[in-house]
């Protein structure tokens, strides 16, 4: 596997500061005067979300690589059917109808 450029390494840390500000911004005292604690909670969280989007992202790109070994071919089908699973519980959800388990 080839090193990672710097420029990657610098936005892969880039993507920490706002946990880091969203974090200080919790604390007693440090807290700006625009938003409350509990708007802050939520930015926090949802920014993990598309954190953790991106990173499944990845880990799918590197798990659909065509030098990858069997085993990882293998989680890959098996994340494609559960990602079907839940897309067409979510249709029935959405529909009113109780999906079938």
């Amino acid at each position: 596997m080839k090193p990672l450029p710097l420029v990657a390494w610098l936005l892969g840390f880039g993507g920490v500061i706002p946990f880091l500000v969203l974090f200080l911004a919790l604390l007693p005292g440090l807290s700006p005067g625009f938003a409350s604690s509990q708007d802050i909670t939520l930015w926090l969280l949802a920014y993990a979300a598309i954190i953790l989007s991106f990173i499944g992202a990845v880990h799918w790109g590197v798990a659909n690589h065509d030098g990858a070994p069997c085993l990882v071919r293998y989680v890959t089908a098996a994340q494609q059917r559960s990602i079907f699973y839940c897309i067409t519980r979510h249709a029935c959800l959405r529909c009113g109808c109780t999906p079938a388990v």
